[in-house]
C-alpha cells in the first residue's frame, strides 16, 4: 500500500471515529434531554388524559385481591325486610351515556395542566403496592384514594365552565362516605341499615341533596338487593357497587318499579396500554376514575324524591315491590306505578324576625321590621298580633297533623343535620308566621324535651343570643326522611341565621365569645360549641348559639361549705348527675370543675 493509500485509509478511519464520537455525543445529549424531560414531566401537573393514564397504571393496577376462594372477610349482608326487584336487566344505554358525559369532561378540562403529577400518582400507588387487600377496610381506603378523590378532581372544571352551565346547573357533586355525614341518628341507625356512602349534589343556591347511593361488594346478589333498597328509601334513581377491580352501576326507573338495570364495569380487562395519545384516547373513558366521574354527571339528570314525593314513591314501592323474606312476586301480576303525587304548598315567605316572634311569644306589639307583618296584624289594623302564643302552637300542631308536607319543607336533606335532629322551614297559613323546626324521631324525643328545658332557662336571651323557642309539636304520621326514618316530633324556633366560620375576622371571634359567655352566665354549659352550632344573625348583628341537646344545666352556686362537702362526696365516687336521655348527663354542679 502506497503512502497515499495509507494516508487515505487513516483519514477514513479518523473520519469514522469522529462520526462515531459525534453520534455517541448526540445520543448522550438526547438521553440527557430525555431524562430531563422525564424528570420535568414527573414533577409537572398533568392533563386529563395524562392523569387518567397515571391513575390507572400507577394506582388502580396496584391493588391486589386475595385469590379465588380466599375472599375478603366482610360483614354479613342482611336483606330481610328489604325491597327487591323482580327483574335484573342490562343497562344498555350506559355506554352511550357515559361517552356523552365523558366528552363534556374532556371539553371542560381541555389540555389544561391542573391535575397531580406523575410522581405524585406513583407515590400514592406505592401505598397499595406489594400488599394484598386482606380486610374490607383495605378496599375502602383504596376506593377513597385511588378512585373517589381523583373523581372529585376531574369533575371540578365542570362547575366553572359557563358553556356547560345549562347542562349541569350545579356547584358540585362529590362522593361521600357515611362516616363523613353529619351525625343525625347515629344513636338509632345501625351500620347495616344505611349504605356505605352517597353522591351529594350541591345546587347553585348552596342546598345539598342526594344524587346516588353506593356500597362495597359483599355477596354479589345480596348486595344488589341492599343497594336497590337504599335507592328506593333515599328516593334516588342511581346507585353502584364497588369491589376494587370491578363496578356495577345501577339505574332504577320509577315508571318500571320492578326492574333494576345494571352495567358491569371491569376496567382491568378493557383498558390497555397505548403506544400513542390517539390510541389512549379510545381507552381512557373506560378507566375506573373516568367511569365513576361520568356516572356522577349522569346522576345529575334526575332529582331525588324528597318530602311528599318521597312519601308517595315509598308508598308506591310498598304496593309494587316484594319484600325479601316476607313476600314474593306473583308470576303474572301486572306492573304499574301507583305513585300519586299532588301539589304541595312550600313555605315561600321570608323568615320572621326575632323581634316579631319574641313579640308573639311575650304578648308585645307587632314588629314593623318583619317582612310578614301585614299577615300577622289583627282585624282593624292595630299593632297587636292576630293570635297569641297558645293559639299559634295549637294551629301549627293542627296544620302538621292535617298534612305534614303542606307549608313544611326539609331544609337541605344532606346538609342541615344535627346529631339528634334535622331542620325544617315552616309557614303558618294564613297568618304568615315563618320559622324553623328541629325534627326528630320518637326515640330522640327526650333530646328535644331537654333542649326545651334549656331554652326555658335561657328565656332572657331568646331573640338575642339564642333563637326564640316556640314550643313542641307532634306529627302522628311523621315526615319521611331520606332513608325511611320519620320525624314525628318538632321543636319550633325562630330562624337564627347562617352558620359562621369562626376565625375569619377578629370581630367575629369576639362575637362568638360574647354569645357563648352570655349562655354560660345563665347557667348553661353548652358542651358542643363549634361552627355548625353558631349562627350569624344579620338582623341583630351578633352570633346566636343553637343546638343544646348536649348542654348541661348548672345548679346555682352553693355556699363554700356545701362546695367543700361536694368535693368530699366526689372523692368518695359519688357523682350527682341527672340524665334525661340515655347516656347524656344533664345537670352539673356549678363548681369550676364542671366548667
Amino acid at each position: 500500500m502506497s503512502d497515499k493509500d495509507r494516508i487515505a485509509e487513516l483519514e477514513r478511519l479518523l473520519h469514522e471515529v469522529t462520526r462515531k464520537s459525534e453520534r455517541l455525543r448526540e445520543e448522550e445529549q438526547r438521553k440527557h434531554e430525555r431524562l430531563l424531560e422525564e424528570d420535568r414531566r414527573k414533577d409537572q401537573k398533568s392533563t386529563l388524559s395524562e392523569y387518567l393514564y397515571y391513575c390507572h397504571f400507577h394506582i388502580y393496577l396496584k391493588l391486589r385481591l386475595p385469590p379465588p376462594g380466599h375472599g375478603l372477610p366482610v360483614p354479613a349482608t342482611p336483606v330481610d325486610g328489604k325491597f327487591y326487584p323482580k327483574r335484573l336487566l342490562p343497562w344498555r344505554t350506559f355506554a352511550h351515556q357515559r361517552e356523552l358525559r365523558f366528552n363534556d369532561l374532556r371539553a371542560a378540562c381541555a389540555q389544561d395542566r391542573r391535575f397531580l403529577s406523575e410522581l405524585d400518582t406513583k407515590i400514592i400507588g406505592r401505598l397499595f403496592e406489594g400488599t394484598i387487600a386482606e380486610y374490607i377496610s383495605d378496599l375502602w381506603n383504596f376506593e377513597r384514594f385511588a378512585i373517589e378523590q381523583p373523581v372529585g378532581k376531574i369533575l371540578a372544571p365542570i362547575w366553572d365552565d359557563k358553556g356547560l352551565r345549562g347542562r349541569y346547573p350545579f356547584a358540585d357533586i362529590r362522593v361521600k362516605s357515611a362516616g363523613e355525614m353529619p351525625g343525625f341518628g347515629e344513636h338509632i341507625i345501625a351500620r347495616e341499615t344505611r349504605p356505605y356512602g352517597f353522591g351529594i349534589q350541591t345546587s347553585l343556591d348552596g342546598s345539598e341533596h342526594y344524587a346516588f347511593v353506593f356500597d362495597y361488594q359483599h355477596d354479589y346478589v345480596l348486595i344488589l338487593i341492599r343497594v336497590f333498597n337504599f335507592m328506593i328509601t333515599y328516593g334516588v334513581s342511581y346507585g353502584y357497587v364497588a369491589a376494587g377491580k370491578f363496578y356495577v352501576f345501577l339505574y332504577y326507573d320509577p315508571t318500571e318499579p320492578r326492574t333494576l338495570y345494571h352495567h358491569l364495569c371491569v376496567p382491568e380487562r378493557v383498558v390497555r396500554d397505548a403506544a400513542n395519545e390517539d390510541d389512549w384516547s379510545t381507552h381512557m373513558s373506560n378507566t375506573a376514575v373516568a367511569q365513576l366521574a361520568s356516572f356522577c354527571l349522569q346522576s345529575l339528570q334526575s332529582e331525588a324524591a324528597e318530602g311528599p314525593d318521597l312519601e308517595a314513591s315509598t308508598q308506591a314501592a310498598k304496593e309494587s315491590l316484594a319484600i325479601w323474606g316476607r313476600q314474593g312476586y306473583v308470576s303474572e301480576d301486572s306492573e304499574t306505578n301507583t305513585c300519586v303525587r299532588r301539589a304541595y304548598n312550600k313555605p315561600a315567605k321570608q323568615y320572621c324576625t326575632q323581634a316579631c316572634l319574641l313579640g308573639l311569644k311575650t304578648g308585645r306589639h307587632l314588629a314593623n321590621n318583619c317582612p310578614n307583618v301585614q299577615f300577622h296584624r289583627a282585624v282593624g289594623g292595630n299593632e297587636q298580633h292576630a293570635i297569641d302564643m297558645a293559639e299559634f302552637t295549637r294551629l301549627v300542631n293542627e296544620q302538621l297533623r292535617r298534612d305534614p308536607y303542606d307549608y313544611c319543607e326539609l331544609l337541605s336533606p344532606w346538609g342541615m343535620y344535627g346529631s339528634t335532629g334535622v331542620l325544617f322551614k315552616l309557614e303558618l297559613a294564613p297568618y304568615g308566621y315563618t320559622f324553623v323546626a328541629k325534627g326528630t324521631t320518637a326515640t330522640l324525643l327526650c333530646s328535644l324535651e331537654h333542649e326545651t328545658n334549656v331554652y326555658e332557662k335561657l328565656h332572657r336571651l331568646q331573640g338575642d343570643a339564642v333563637p326564640v323557642h316556640l314550643g313542641l309539636v307532634e306529627l302522628p304520621g311523621g315526615y319521611i326522611l331520606p332513608g325511611g326514618l320519620r320525624a314525628v316530633h318538632m321543636m319550633l324556633m325562630s330562624w337564627g341565621g347562617q352558620t359562621v366560620k369562626e376565625g375569619k375576622s377578629p370581630g367575629l371571634s369576639l362575637e362568638v365569645q360574647r354569645s357563648s359567655e352570655a349562655v354560660r352566665n345563665e347557667g348553661i354549659y353548652h358542651d358542643d360549641v363549634h361552627d355548625a352550632n353558631l349562627l350569624w344573625n344579620e338582623e341583630l348583628g351578633r352570633v346566636m348559639v343553637i343546638d343544646f341537646d348536649y348542654a348541661k344545666i348548672l345548679e346555682p352556686p352553693k355556699h363554700k361549705t356545701v362546695v367543700d362537702l361536694s368535693k368530699k362526696e366526689r372523692k368518695r365516687g359519688q357523682k350527682r348527675v341527672v340524665a334525661n336521655c340515655p347516656g347524656k348527663a344533664k345537670v352539673l354542679d356549678s363548681h369550676p370543675e364542671a366548667l
